[in-house]
């Protein structure tokens, strides 16, 4: 059966959308960059492969501890208003180490935060969208030990429970 109504959808507007960046162990020290964000995208690569043979060898009683097998990375890429020589390429050419968060609000109750704890910008380009200066920057994450992660995403939908209970001695 079809729905009666179509269902509401509340949509994410890029006013929504926050980018923050600033120095690892700035102690939670971010400064947004709201204002020139043009574009982000997070990407995790794990570089799985189905034929890697991993089953075969599980079947065979042969259990391998890791993936040892190429590269892995997370990644975030924003695109945002700037120029050669502006903060962002000063950090790349010092090769600080940074600390940045993406955050997508559709309200106070709804709303997703990715947080890289500690990264570097492992890229930058820069380039022109017909209008003004772009930089392309993409910041690869480092595995940060005080968090047990090189990422976290918070995600809150504004369902009430949301969280399933957890039953002490279960």
């Amino acid at each position: 059966t079809f729905p009666d109504a179509s269902a509401s959808a509340d949509v994410l507007r890029g006013i929504q959308a926050d980018f923050k960046t600033g120095y690892y162990g700035s102690a939670g020290s971010v400064t947004s960059k709201k204002s020139i964000l043009m574009s982000a995208e997070f990407g995790i690569n794990n570089n799985l492969d189905v034929a890697d043979g991993r089953l075969m060898l599980a079947s065979a009683g042969i259990y391998l501890s890791s993936l040892r097998f190429g590269n892995r990375a997370v990644t975030l890429t924003v695109r945002v208003q700037g120029h050669q020589g502006d903060e962002f390429w000063q950090d790349y050419n010092a090769d600080a180490i940074k600390q940045v968060e993406l955050r997508l609000d559709v309200s106070a109750s709804r709303y997703m935060i990715i947080s890289i704890p500690k990264c570097k910008i492992a890229s930058i380009k820069q380039s022109f969208n017909g209008i003004r200066d772009m930089n392309e920057i993409t910041y690869k994450a480092f595995y940060e030990t005080a968090e047990s992660s090189p990422f976290i995403v918070t995600i809150r939908n504004g369902v009430a429970d949301y969280l399933l209970p957890i039953t002490p001695g279960m």
